[in-house]
C-alpha cells in the first residue's frame, strides 16, 4: 500500500506572500498535516515545496501518490520531462524531488474529484500559514 500526499499551493500577487499545504496519508491511516510559506514564488514553486517537506517526512523507502490539480507537477514527475530541460523553473526543487525518486517510488495524479475534500483541507492549511506569515 502507498502513502498518499495531497498538496495546494497558492500565491498572493497583492500581498507578495505564498503558501503551501499537504495531507499526508500513511498506509495504516494516520495522517500528517504540513504548511509553508515563501515570499516572491510561484504557485508551482509552492507545490513543489509542499511534495518535498512532506516526502522529508519518511524515515524509510514508501511508495508515494501525490495528488494536485497543476499538470505541470503531474507530467514533470510522471515523465521526468525536467531531466531534458536544465533551464527549467525551479530546476532546484525539481533536482530535490528526483533525489527522492531514487529512494521512493513517487507517481502524481489529477486529483479525482471523490478527494478533493483533501485538496481543500490542503487549501485550508495553506490559507492557515498565510495568516501567520501576514502577521509576520
Amino acid at each position: 500500500m502507498e502513502t498518499v500526499i495531497y498538496i495546494k499551493g497558492s500565491y498572493f500577487y497583492d500581498t507578495q506572500k505564498g503558501e503551501y499545504g499537504a495531507v499526508i496519508i500513511h498506509p495504516d491511516g494516520s495522517r500528517d498535516y504540513i504548511s509553508g510559506n515563501e515570499d516572491n514564488s510561484t504557485s508551482c514553486r509552492l507545490e513543489l515545496l509542499a511534495i518535498i517537506n512532506a516526502i522529508k517526512k519518511f524515515d524509510n523507502d514508501q511508495s508515494v501518490d501525490i495528488y494536485t490539480a497543476d499538470n505541470v507537477i503531474i507530467s514533470g514527475i510522471n515523465n521526468r520531462w525536467m531531466m531534458r530541460n536544465k533551464n527549467r523553473k525551479h530546476m532546484d526543487l525539481w533536482s530535490e524531488i528526483l533525489k527522492f525518486g531514487r529512494k521512493h517510488k513517487i507517481q502524481a495524479f489529477r486529483t479525482p474529484s471523490k478527494h478533493t475534500y483533501h485538496i481543500e483541507f490542503a487549501k485550508y492549511l495553506a490559507q492557515e500559514g498565510r495568516k501567520e506569515h501576514i502577521k509576520k
